[in-house]
């Protein structure tokens, strides 16, 4: 389940809007931000994305919204976006919170797992995959079941059985 977006004050009392991309938090000085005002605060904060990702809202029904780079958005009921590149036909997924390019749209979990070996992750070929949505709810990915990485892009890894 999503957290709805929440205000705090900082240490020095100004007021800060809490939004999630890709899952984590992000802090915003105002409430009424661009999408890339959003994508800049993430990347200072940490989240691992870049300038040119494209910006999808998740509403709270799963629903998605493209948004644009100029495009203001009020965080007060707005809170979970999804940072993910797309142009030149590559897409970056996140295998243990790390992230991981892949070059094709449609992949099995066979291959997101060796994509996460390859690009330096530790976990073996072996390890259970499960796809996590937008509420924090896993799904078990197979070896052999296909995932489109546009709408999956969180992953986790475990030691464990393969239900493949």
């Amino acid at each position: 389940m999503t957290e709805m977006a929440t205000t705090h004050r900082s240490q020095i009392g100004e007021t800060l809007w809490r939004i999630h991309v890709n899952r984590e938090p992000v802090d915003m000085d105002d409430q009424l931000v661009t999408g890339l005002e959003i994508k800049k605060a993430a990347i200072r904060q940490g989240v691992h994305i870049e300038l040119d990702f494209q910006l999808t809202l998740v509403g709270p029904d799963g629903t998605r919204q493209v948004v644009g780079d100029s495009e203001t958005v009020d965080v007060r009921a707005r809170d979970v976006f999804l940072a993910t590149a797309a142009a030149g036909g590559r897409w970056v997924i996140y295998v243990n919170r790390r992230p991981v390019d892949m070059d094709e749209q449609m992949v099995t979990g066979l291959v997101i797992k060796e994509a996460a070996i390859a690009q330096g992750i530790s976990i073996r070929l072996d390890f259970q995959l499960a796809a996590v949505d937008a509420d924090g709810r896993h799904q078990i990915i197979g070896d052999s079941d296909q995932v489109d990485v546009r709408e999956s892009t969180t992953f986790f890894a475990t030691a464990g059985d393969d239900n493949s």
